[in-house]
């Protein structure tokens, strides 16, 4: 009984064999392939588990990659379907929120008092608040050589 078990898996592990003669020689045909390997043997024999960890990691972040980048259903049975009058009142409904909070009266106050420029930059502008012409010395050419 032993002999015929052998001789009904004999040609499965011969298959499986070459396969995986095939695989190595197909993985060491890849650029860089031998540093891989050599990573993987020394890091096997540091920790065994490492290993075992860093292939669940591999594994884990090549199926995320293929994953939808969606997880809405495909056949669209999770959405709500609206009118066109629902959306129409829906939309009359919203009021977009503030981006940022009103500047309080020191902010504006602050904000008032930095100077700004009338007309092009250049090294001598002109001021909008007074119209005196000043060296604008946030230029690489603020001494106008350029």
């Amino acid at each position: 009984m032993e002999g015929s078990t052998s001789a009904a898996l004999e040609p499965l592990l011969s298959f499986v064999t070459f396969s995986l003669s095939q695989l190595e020689s197909g993985f060491y045909r890849l650029p860089g392939s031998a540093v891989v390997a050599r990573y993987v043997k020394s890091s096997h024999q540091n920790d065994p588990g490492r290993t075992l960890l860093e292939l669940i990691l591999v594994i884990f972040a090549i199926r995320t990659l293929l994953q939808s980048r969606t997880r809405a259903d495909r056949s669209g049975k999770h959405f709500i379907k609206f009118s066109e009058k629902e959306i129409d009142e829906l939309v009359d409904e919203w009021a977009p929120e503030p981006l940022v909070q009103p500047l309080s009266e020191w902010e504006q106050r602050d904000l008032s008092s930095v100077p700004v420029i009338a007309g092009p930059n250049g090294p001598k502008p002109k001021l909008l608040s007074t119209g005196k012409t000043v060296t604008n010395l946030a230029s690489f050419n603020f001494a106008g050589l350029a």
